[in-house]
């Protein structure tokens, strides 16, 4: 049988890393360099898949990422805040959930709020609802395919840059459109992150330009860290 294995964690400046299966055998060894850094460990046959990676990305009690804590963290919360009040938001979906830390931080702030989160990976659904609220729910689901989820606010955050396909890409795009009532919030990279990286990204990442479908209205506010990413406020035309 075949084990996909995928580990994305920090390593501290300069750190040697050797990663092995479940046999001991070493898969790939790296640096994680000058700065510290992502580190991202697979065996080089397997193609990315969205939902084994994340799958096994939580079942290794790893988080969503970077970009789930810290400033950046801190100032998207903000933000989506300030947007939910603005639009008198009740109830909000959020496509990507991941480890969750979102949806509990914005429930400090705004208790009031419905929230549905959906994520493709069983184990995170899993730990969120174990610890979910009463006003919260957590469900597993593709939004990268056709997917009803209504409410006055939907979140995409930092997830189109993770579709392994233009398709997905452009599935998520249409799920979130159709979905909201009032507006949307996405967070994807912008175009600087490809000069920034040299075009070379860990293997489930991918940078396509944002383009807003037909009806909406797309506002941009540029994040004030790095990575390269911005934060786009969607609403209806008209």
């Amino acid at each position: 049988n075949t084990v996909d294995v995928y580990l994305s964690f920090f390593a501290p400046l300069g750190n040697i890393v050797a990663i092995t299966d479940w046999d001991g055998k070493q898969l790939r060894s790296g640096s994680s360099g000058a700065h510290g850094g992502i580190v991202t460990v697979r065996k080089e046959s397997e193609e990315y898949k969205e939902r084994t990676f994340w799958e096994d990305n939580y079942r290794r009690g790893l988080s969503s990422g970077y970009g789930s804590r810290g400033d950046e963290a801190t100032w998207k919360l903000a933000e989506i805040t300030r947007i939910a009040r603005e639009f008198k938001v009740e109830s909000l979906t959020d496509f990507g959930s991941g480890d969750g830390h979102l949806a509990f931080a914005l429930n400090e702030v705004l208790p009031a709020i419905r929230y549905r989160g959906i994520d493709i990976a069983p184990t995170a659904v899993q730990a969120n609802t174990a610890r979910a609220l009463p006003n919260q729910t957590f469900e597993v689901g593709d939004f990268g395919r056709e997917f009803e989820a209504p409410a006055d606010m939907v979140l995409c955050i930092d997830v189109l840059f993770h579709q392994a396909t233009q398709e997905r890409h452009d599935a998520v795009i249409a799920n979130v459109c159709k979905n909201f009532r009032k507006v949307a919030v996405i967070v994807v990279w912008n175009e600087k992150i490809v000069s920034q990286y040299g075009g070379k990204f860990d293997h489930h990442c991918f940078y396509r330009p944002f383009k807003a479908p037909p009806g909406i209205k797309a506002t941009t506010l540029v994040l004030p860290m790095e990575p390269a990413k911005e934060l786009i406020l969607l609403t209806r035309e008209g």
